[in-house]
């Protein structure tokens, strides 16, 4: 997934993906099959799920913003939600975007870490004012998303410290892959630093993981 986010004529078109069950085998071990997918050239992929359902993964085009949306956020719940109490510590989603700054491939990973938080702050935005009234649960994940991009075009250069502040009360933690491959992880935390300038007060701290 990381090459197909550099591969500029692909990627202006299409998201790609897949999702990962987890089934347990007569013996009490566990298989992970996986289902790979791809949207329609400029739509969305639309990653599913079940109760079964652990994981998900997909790319961002190159033509929007190297960091997780709103939408991504909203699928973490969904799947946490549904999933089985056994299975919903595993829950992960995986963010692979092209850094429009280094031109390198980005991984991201969220995961919840309070999903009392994150199901209310997710009911509380759908419910606003300005989305409530339409029609469909995906053109009011659409309109976020769309009023997200504004906020993200706003903050282009520092898109991780834009999205640890928007989603600070969210229940979710933010991790970023610190090499090619993704046996290390770095935690994504705001810095507060009263002494810096006003407008670099907030900076992003990476902690590791491993």
């Amino acid at each position: 997934m990381k090459q197909k986010v550099l591969d500029e004529q692909n990627n202006k078109k299409i998201e790609w993906g897949f999702t990962m069950n987890s089934i347990m085998n007569p013996d009490g071990s566990f298989n992970y099959p996986k289902t790979p997918l791809a949207s329609s050239p400029g739509l969305t992929i639309e990653l599913e799920y079940t109760q079964i359902t652990i994981f998900g993964a997909h790319t961002h085009p190159s033509d929007g913003y190297s960091i997780p949306s709103f939408g991504d956020v909203y699928w973490l719940r969904n799947v946490y939600q549904q999933a089985s109490s056994s299975r919903q510590k595993d829950v992960t989603l995986l963010t692979v975007c092209k850094d429009k700054i280094s031109g390198q491939a980005v991984v991201y990973a969220l995961f919840v870490s309070d999903f009392g938080a994150l199901n209310t702050k997710i009911n509380l935005k759908l419910a606003e004012a300005k989305y409530s009234s339409l029609p469909t649960e995906k053109s009011k994940i659409d309109a976020i998303v769309a009023n997200q991009a504004v906020g993200n075009e706003a903050n282009k250069d520092n898109l991780e410290r834009h999205f640890l502040q928007e989603f600070n009360s969210y229940g979710i933690s933010l991790f970023k892959a610190a090499n090619n491959d993704l046996t290390q992880w770095e935690k994504l935390e705001l810095n507060t630093n009263p002494n810096a300038l006003p407008g670099q007060q907030l900076s992003v701290a990476g902690v590791p993981c491993n």
